[in-house]
């Protein structure tokens, strides 16, 4: 059977684990993501050869999470394995410590994490600022809200 499923941020999330022997609520939620996401992958690309990143995938909907409400918010949180008591600011402070222990995890190895936010100018998204100042701080994201039309 040709089926290698491949994550290398889960991987790399459960080695730290293994090292440290403990395991954070936010390392144990990538991990469960990564499980589900596996699963229904698997289920549609039998044959294939597949390699994702469920940190960046949950680092992602964490982004939109922050600013989402109602229903989606919801839906948002039970994906993540988010509990709705959970402070935006707690969760920060989370994404801050498992983004520094996965820098500096290696002397010899850099690792850089990309996250940014854009907005379409011609219908005027304007990004509200605890949105933004949420998400920089948790996610060292970047934000322009100057993007051209988009079709």
């Amino acid at each position: 059977m040709k089926n290698i499923l491949g994550a290398v941020a889960f991987l790399v999330v459960a080695n730290m684990e293994m090292a440290e022997g403990s395991t954070s609520p936010l390392r144990a939620r990538i991990i469960a993501l990564n499980y589900k996401l596996l699963n229904q992958i698997q289920k549609t690309e039998k044959d294939k050869n597949i390699f994702i990143s469920s940190l960046s995938i949950h680092e992602a909907i964490s982004m939109a999470y922050v600013g989402a409400t109602g229903a989606t918010q919801l839906e948002l949180a039970n994906l993540l394995g988010i509990s709705q008591e959970d402070s935006l600011e707690a969760l920060g402070d989370e994404w801050v410590s498992l983004r520094g222990s996965l820098q500096n995890a290696d002397k010899k190895v850099t690792l850089e994490i990309a996250n940014s936010m854009w907005g379409n100018s011609a219908l005027r998204v304007k990004f509200l600022p605890r949105f933004v100042s949420l998400n920089q701080r948790a996610h060292d994201a970047l934000f322009e809200a100057g993007v051209g039309r988009w079709r």
